[in-house]
């Protein structure tokens, strides 16, 4: 019998939809900081996304808690960060 390889699954901060962890991008909060794009590695509570402009724009007007990061994040520190993520990723679609 073959055992099935583990495949991680996250869920998407702007749209809410799970997928697999290596299609989205990954961003932290370190202690007392502000939010950054992360590597696996990083340290600090994190948090994921997808590489599409309608999942960042939808994190980016949410309200309230990111309950992955424990704490609410305001609207300027979300859109620094989409910022951040446009600079540097590769957009999926523009819709």
């Amino acid at each position: 019998m073959r055992l099935l390889e583990h495949v991680p699954l996250r869920t998407c901060l702007g749209c809410g939809k799970r997928a697999t962890k290596g299609t989205l991008i990954r961003f932290t909060r370190p202690a007392g900081g502000t939010l950054q794009l992360g590597l696996d590695a990083a340290t600090g509570r994190g948090g994921y996304i997808h590489r599409d402009q309608a999942c960042w724009r939808q994190f980016a007007t949410r309200k309230g808690l990111l309950r992955s990061l424990r704490c609410n994040v305001d609207r300027p520190e979300r859109v620094a960060l989409i910022e951040q993520i446009t600079q540097n990723e590769p957009v999926a679609s523009l819709g």
